[in-house]
């Protein structure tokens, strides 16, 4: 599994979670009680936006390795290549503890 693959995974984890109602922190983003802590609906529609940005970000590198012929970002050359690679780094860190997560992407 690639990094792009790695994160295409976990960006549609997110989503799941998000549209089922469930976040990482165990709760339901769209039950809103007086009872409980009230988690605007704005909040669901921010966590999707984050998800398309970061859908948006891949799309970019894939696009650009398309077009430079590049299978790997290892192969990536040159200053924006770099910058490029280094944000797939970068949102992989936020998935540091995952299983799947491989070292050499480590920023």
């Amino acid at each position: 599994m690639n990094i792009v693959q790695f994160l295409e995974a976990r960006i549609a984890e997110e989503e799941k979670r998000i549209e089922c109602g469930n976040s990482t922190w165990g709760q339901n983003l769209h039950r809103l009680t007086t009872d409980e802590m009230v988690v605007p609906p704005s909040l669901t529609e921010a966590l999707l936006a984050e998800c398309a940005q970061k859908r948006a970000i891949l799309a970019d590198w894939k696009a650009a390795a398309d077009e430079e012929g590049t299978t790997g970002t290892g192969q990536a050359a040159g200053t924006i290549a770099v910058a490029r690679r280094s944000m797939l780094n970068i949102l992989a860190a936020g998935y540091k503890n995952h299983p799947d997560y491989q070292a050499e992407w480590d920023v």
